[in-house]
């Protein structure tokens, strides 16, 4: 048992703060796993909730713990790695690291194409494209809103369970994605999307844009990402 003093000059919540960060060091608290509740805490180190919850509130504050409703509290994966120069969709990346991908649809709408839909996807600035709107986890966790693009040439995606891999669906076809141009730049999260993706409001987030080709250079589609940073990270291999 770790102790923690009341005539410490260190704050209770602060020193319940350091022996958690300790025991999500040493393994004691494994990643993602749930760590004991703010009654059991409070009982073990013969403080008051109020202290517990102001710990671990901290903790959530640095990323290191996540609340999940009617869960409980568990400490937070290490940080999805992808590898900026290998094509990759993100099933395959969450696979690769132990993990669960899914989706949820947020919208699926045929659009107007703007510049640069009509420039890197070749769309008819008269013809309407598809749009999907999906979030994306990995383990039960929100961690990316994307926005998907294609013209009508994949219109065949509309009778898809979209909630699947989406480029599992496009390699059934015969289309395999291979090539992109990526383009990374920061943004703040709006309310709308803070709220699909469990964050504060203007939370820090990755964009990541894509425009995608198949072995022969045609065009595939544009996604739009909004990635959470506390979630990822990129390397970048120098040669």
């Amino acid at each position: 048992m770790d102790d923690i003093s009341k005539s410490n000059s260190v704050p209770l919540y602060e020193q319940i703060v350091q022996v958690i960060r300790k025991r999500i060091a040493d393994g004691t608290y494994a990643y993602d796993t749930r760590i004991p509740s703010e009654t059991e805490l409070s009982k073990e180190f013969d403080v008051s909730r109020i202290t517990v919850r102001n710990s671990i509130n901290k903790l959530v504050e640095e990323h290191l713990l996540v609340k999940k409703q009617g869960k409980g509290t568990f400490v937070i994966n290490k940080k999805i790695e992808r590898n900026i120069e290998e094509f990759m969709g993100f099933s395959d990346i969450c696979q690769l690291k132990n993990m669960i991908p899914s989706a949820r649809v947020i919208s699926v709408k045929m659009i107007n194409p703007d510049d640069i839909d009509t420039d890197v996807l070749n769309a008819s600035p008269d013809q309407k494209i598809i749009e999907v709107i999906r979030v994306r986890y990995a383990d039960d966790e929100p961690v990316i809103i994307e926005y998907l693009h294609f013209t009508q040439e994949f219109l065949f995606l509309l009778k898809e369970n979209l909630e699947e891999s989406l480029y599992g669906i496009l390699r059934e076809r015969g289309i395999v994605p291979q090539k992109a141009t990526k383009i990374i730049e920061l943004c703040y999260a709006s309310p709308n999307e803070a709220e699909l993706l469990g964050i504060k409001n203007k939370s820090a987030l990755i964009l990541m844009e894509d425009y995608v080709y198949d072995g022969n250079s045609r065009p595939i589609h544009r996604c739009r990402q909004l990635i959470r940073g506390d979630r990822f990270k990129f390397v970048i291999p120098v040669t």
